[in-house]
């Protein structure tokens, strides 16, 4: 459970960035659950990351076309 939730909703909202709390909020699964998923996404390349700027390790994800 979890990381195909997250594939999910960043592929119904494809054309946007969420933090991983924003993830987390929008699919009422914990942030910890969000960020491994987050994790095992990145590395199979399946989503797009970028950091936020501000703050030091804030990073948003987004589905990858």
């Amino acid at each position: 459970m979890g990381q195909q939730e997250v594939y999910h909703f960043l592929k119904i909202h494809r054309d946007k960035w969420f933090t991983s709390r924003e993830i987390s909020e929008g699919i009422c699964i914990s942030r910890g659950a969000v960020a491994e998923s987050l994790r095992k996404l990145r590395e199979n390349g399946e989503i797009e990351y970028r950091g936020t700027g501000r703050r030091g390790n804030e990073y948003q994800y987004k589905f990858k076309e």
